[in-house]
């Protein structure tokens, strides 16, 4: 586990240096007026952060996993693969609240959460991230037949 989560590290790291060498070349802007070359570094960096500290996890760390077991890997990537095609399907139909909230719920399901905990984040992470979009940055997310 730990030599896959290098690999990634590093694969994200360069990854991140590319995307800041070809966005280098668009204007950035301001805060208050960003421009096109924003998003991408900004975006960017904090990829690279984040995969750092995955490199550095995986180098301080023992590979405490141990060895795999041999077999079939487990059903959670079919599952989360499948929730999210769905959820592409769904998503104009029903509208990104009615849609949004059952597939959070689903992914913090497979992630062991028990299930009120997991309704309730689902429901907070919906409810927030429509408000931050829709609400907040005026972004038109799919309203569905139920809200029309």
């Amino acid at each position: 586990m730990a030599a896959r989560d290098r690999l990634a590290g590093i694969g994200l790291i360069v990854f991140a240096l590319a995307v800041v060498w070809h966005a280098r070349r668009m204007p950035l802007g301001t805060l208050a007026l960003p421009g096109p070359g924003f998003l991408p570094i900004v975006a960017a960096a904090l990829l690279g952060v984040l995969a750092l500290a995955l490199l550095v996890d995986a180098l301080v760390r023992a590979d405490r996993d141990g060895p795999r077991a041999a077999g079939a890997p487990g059903r959670t990537p079919l599952v989360v693969m499948a929730a999210l095609v769905l959820y592409a399907v769904v998503l104009e139909r029903v509208g990104y609240l009615a849609a949004t909230a059952p597939l959070l719920a689903v992914l913090l399901l497979l992630h062991r959460q028990r299930w009120p905990l997991a309704v309730a984040l689902s429901a907070i992470a919906t409810l927030g991230s429509w408000w931050l979009f829709a609400a907040w940055l005026e972004v038109p997310l799919p309203r569905g037949t139920f809200w029309r």
